[in-house]
């Protein structure tokens, strides 16, 4: 140990006059108390703590030698990251790949110096998310998701939402993870992006919004008349009225198509010409004042969602027998003679047979 004598002199007081004495301080060069040399292995983003351990007589100061030459202390000025305590342990918060390298401790006192180093690695993880990374949900309408997503990583990974309309959204905009109260338009999928500089890792969350069916009792159309076809016959000039009735559930639409197979318009009730052949509200066929043209297959289809049926009714248009000459006449057919009248269907202003038809002549 090395000795190095410190003499002061002080005077007291005495009866006998003064008294000189010597005084000897013993020093001791600083000594670390840890290895004079180590590693330590840092994540991106995460902090590091390096400790300075020294002893010796008197107390040494610590101060710290940066990788770019740089010194720091307890007593001296710190950066945002990068501060000494006043134990001597170095902080780094936040660490950055720059910091990697070597950080020398270095102990001192009026008797000596000693230091020790620390090399210090700076890693980067890529992201791993903590929660499944692919789930189904099934939630009822109103019904809050719950949808959680973290990561580990170095640096620390950013997390982002997608949700189904490809917006981007951060956590922080939900409160503990707590999406929103789903509807039927909120279902699809959402993905979690977690990402850092080293890479990307990937959540995906699947929403089914549960609908509620009303469960309904279906029955294809049944016609009241079973017939799939018959013929009607109806004198020229006359109205032909072929209903067609049918039932199920839901209540059928019914169509009719004419020969050429093109839909019969439904009544607007105006009584003009062009409303000549027409389907009335109770689903019923007219073929009003009846042509030989007007000759043909009528098709009636019922139709509902549980399937269709149709039936075929055969249209013959008569042209009458007598008065063949006559005209109409106050509802009345007559010729010229007038010799003889023939009771028959009577016939309106307009022609169109009613009940009864009065011929005169031959």
């Amino acid at each position: 140990m090395k000795k190095t004598p410190l003499t002061t002199r002080f005077f007291a007081r005495l009866l006998h006059g003064r008294l000189l004495t010597t005084l000897e301080v013993w020093t001791r060069p600083p000594r670390m108390q840890l290895a004079s040399y180590r590693e330590a292995t840092i994540h991106q983003g995460g902090e590091v703590h390096l400790e300075c351990q020294a002893d010796g007589v008197p107390a040494p100061l610590l101060s710290w030698v940066l990788p770019d030459r740089s010194v720091m202390t307890s007593a001296g000025p710190s950066t945002s990251r990068i501060s000494v305590d006043t134990n001597g342990t170095l902080h780094i918060s936040v660490t950055l790949p720059s910091d990697r390298g070597v950080y020398r401790c270095v102990a001192s006192n009026s008797a000596g110096a000693a230091s020790t180093s620390v090399r210090v690695h700076v890693s980067s993880l890529p992201p791993v998310i903590q929660q499944p990374r692919e789930e189904h949900l099934l939630l009822s309408p109103g019904r809050p998701v719950y949808a959680h997503c973290s990561a580990r990583g170095a640096p620390p990974p950013t997390l982002r939402w997608r949700i189904p309309d490809g917006t981007l959204v951060r956590p922080s905009q939900f409160l503990h993870g707590n999406l929103f109260a789903v509807t039927e338009k909120d279902a699809g999928d959402y993905l979690c992006i977690a990402r850092n500089k080293v890479a990307d890792d990937y959540r995906l969350l699947h929403v089914t919004v549960a609908v509620k069916v009303k469960v309904m009792m279906t029955s294809v159309p049944t016609f009241t008349d079973d017939r799939s076809y018959h013929v009607m016959k109806v004198r020229q000039g006359a109205t032909a009225r072929i209903p067609c009735r049918a039932t199920g559930n839901p209540t059928p639409t019914v169509t009719w198509f004419n020969p050429a197979n093109r839909v019969i318009p439904r009544s607007l009730g105006s009584g003009y010409y062009f409303e000549r052949v027409v389907v009335v509200s109770n689903g019923t066929l007219e073929v009003r004042v009846a042509q030989k043209i007007d000759t043909g297959n009528y098709t009636c289809q019922a139709s509902n969602s549980a399937g269709e049926r149709s039936r075929v009714v055969r249209l013959e248009v008569e042209t009458p027998t007598y008065g063949l000459r006559g005209r109409v006449e106050g509802g009345r057919w007559s010729n010229n003679s007038g010799t003889d009248t023939r009771s028959g269907d009577n016939i309106n202003n307009g022609g169109i047979i009613q009940t009864s038809l009065l011929c005169t002549g031959v």
